[in-house]
């Protein structure tokens, strides 16, 4: 039986149930959930200012979102971008992550994931550029808006840069790799607790999106 695409159903999905798991079983839970989120991030920006220094595209905010790994589907997510000179403002009006939580009743655990994760891949990418988050659902605010600056010292595409290949990589990676960050963390730092974590996340994850099991763990037939 063929399997059923991974998106961003599922990684919303597996990302609220192991900080659910998390704070239902671990005393420091928020800041096991706050390291977790922060090296899966960190290690996305890693990869993408990889891709920017590959391409000659420098480690400003044009690069930034040149070098974007996830692609939703249509009317998933809607979003506006101004950019300027040395700064760029994307306000979200719909986010298929956020929609995904209220649905399934997950925004209690879901919406932490909104505090760290870009900020983190930010940081990952280049040390000169620089993100503030005035609005965001997870707040509860109506959209979410995030203001990008960049320093004078950040470097933009010149006439030499390479044509953009595509970077985006499958949500089955993103799944993946979520997921072994988070088994890494805990197995690291409890473990003791990590198995009993992992397994009530995985039953849930299977039971909300009716999967047999983590199928992003397989990694054939993804093309990278």
């Amino acid at each position: 039986m063929r399997r059923k695409e991974i998106g961003i159903t599922e990684h919303a999905v597996l990302y609220a149930v192991l900080a659910k798991a998390l704070f239902q079983h671990a005393d420091n839970a928020e800041h096991l959930l706050k390291e977790i989120t922060e090296s899966y991030g960190y290690r996305r920006g890693k990869r993408m200012r990889a891709n920017a220094e590959r391409l000659g595209l420098g480690n400003g905010i044009p690069a930034y979102f040149r070098c974007g790994e996830w692609r939703g589907l249509p009317d998933e997510n809607r979003s506006v971008l101004i950019q300027g000179e040395h700064r760029a403002e994307s306000l979200v009006e719909v986010c298929g992550w956020y929609e995904t939580w209220k649905k399934y009743g997950l925004p209690e655990y879901g919406t932490w994931y909104c505090r760290w994760i870009d900020r983190a891949i930010v940081r990952g990418f280049s040390e000169q550029v620089m993100l503030a988050i005035p609005e965001s659902k997870g707040r509860g605010d109506e959209n979410c808006r995030f203001v990008f600056t960049e320093t004078d010292e950040a470097k933009n595409p010149g006439p030499d840069a390479k044509e953009t290949a595509s970077m985006i990589l499958p949500f089955s990676f993103h799944c993946r790799e979520l997921y072994c960050t988070a088994e890494e963390i805990l197995r690291k730092r409890i473990s003791d607790q990590a198995e009993l974590i992992l397994s009530a996340a995985e039953q849930e994850y299977r039971k909300i999106t009716g999967e047999e099991d983590f199928s992003f763990l397989n990694r054939e037939s993804e093309g990278i």
